[in-house]
């Protein structure tokens, strides 16, 4: 019988369409993010948002997953994007997604903390004490999470400070704070008082209500 011949071959490595979800997601709670391969591959998917790393998970049944915190400042307020980088194995070859966009919703600033306000002293101009505002135990930036205003901030009384959510917060949380009257006997003013002499005389308020008890 002749010879039997060997013949031998190669078996490339299969190409993979890797694809990636990214479901929309509320700043301060968390998102999954989940990239799919063919079931029969194995290995590490690399996940990247904005282009920095956000971690790892290994193939299972043809996929990987990773859950993000939506809690730190790398995803701001609207579009973002991910993407995925598949390092291959024995059977499949290299690959990466193109960019999947997602939309971060703002957190409603209505269960932010707003310090107390120590109360304040009538000056005759709009009084606007600083104030520190928390989300939980995170202090927020003014100007980057939040803009103030102010209303009856003026007259002795109870004013209000509205603080309103910008970039990753939206709308708004009030606090109170109290507006006490000045005493007048401390103060510096002026009033004319007219004597028995009929002249009238610039005096400081608490000197004329002295000389007045005096009889003068």
């Amino acid at each position: 019988l002749p010879e039997a011949d060997t013949v031998k071959y190669t078996i490339d490595k299969a190409d993979v369409n890797l694809t990636l979800s990214a479901p929309d997601a509320d700043y301060g709670g968390s998102a999954t993010f989940t990239a799919t391969a063919p079931a029969t591959a194995t290995g590490a998917v690399i996940f990247f948002g904005n282009g920095t790393l956000l971690g790892q998970a290994n193939l299972s049944g043809g996929s990987a997953s990773i859950q993000y915190n939506m809690a730190g400042g790398l995803f701001a307020a609207g579009s973002n994007t991910i993407t995925a980088e598949y390092a291959g194995d024995n059977n499949y070859n290299a690959a990466a997604t193109a960019g999947t966009t997602f939309t971060l919703h703002p957190k409603s600033i209505s269960g932010a903390a707003i310090d107390a306000i120590s109360s304040q002293t009538f000056t005759g101009s709009p009084i606007t004490p600083a104030v520190t505002v928390k989300d939980g135990s995170a202090a927020l930036v003014s100007g980057t999470d939040y803009t103030v205003s102010y209303s009856n901030n003026t007259n002795a009384g109870t004013a209000a400070v509205t603080v309103t959510g910008v970039g990753r917060y939206s709308g708004t949380v009030q606090k109170s704070f109290t507006i006490a009257p000045k005493d007048v006997g401390s103060a510096n003013a002026e009033a004319s008082v007219v004597y028995s002499d009929t002249a009238a005389r610039t005096v400081s308020i608490a000197d004329a209500v002295k000389s007045l008890r005096a009889g003068s």
